[in-house]
């Protein structure tokens, strides 16, 4: 019975984010042109960047949180 309940309420919330993501007007998603990038040697105490670009071909907006670098 607990496992009805259980399986009951995964799918309400599954209905209703996927309701709520249609009226928000869609999914957003991420599209990187370059993935990775490998830095030549670089002399200690240097300042080393590179800026990937990330474009959003959903029709949402798209939220970029907790970045880390690998």
């Amino acid at each position: 019975m607990k496992l009805k309940a259980l399986i009951l309420c995964f799918m309400a919330i599954l209905i209703f984010s996927s309701v709520y993501a249609q009226e928000q007007g869609g999914n957003p998603a991420s599209n990187f042109p370059v993935k990775t990038y490998t830095f030549d040697p670089v002399p200690e105490g240097s300042v080393a960047q590179y800026d990937f670009v990330v474009r959003n071909t959903g029709d949402a907006p798209l939220d970029i949180s907790k970045v880390k670098s690998g």
